[in-house]
């Protein structure tokens, strides 16, 4: 990239930061799939720990929840930031 163009993104924003911003947040929500899972496994169930349980699944479904919906919004992201800088090149 042009660092004109380099510079003119920085400036201007120019989609960047949802561009950041999608990955960033996918990858928050696999950590923290990954260590609730962990702790799942870390768990004897008993008749106390079945609300642990069934809250850690439900964490778990909001996480993976999130992940496929930055896996859906990011070829949009992407487009945007490419038209954004096309006519810049």
């Amino acid at each position: 990239m042009h660092p004109a163009v380099a510079l003119h993104l920085l400036i201007s924003g120019s989609g960047q930061s949802e561009l950041q911003d999608l990955p960033g947040e996918h990858q928050d929500a696999a950590t923290a799939s990954v260590r609730q899972e962990a702790f799942a496994a870390s768990v004897r169930l008993t008749e106390d720990s079945r609300g642990t349980l069934l809250t850690l699944g439900r964490l778990l479904q909001l996480e993976a929840d999130r992940m496929q919906r930055c896996q859906a919004l990011f070829p949009a992201a992407w487009a945007d930031y490419r038209a954004a800088t096309d006519d810049l090149q």
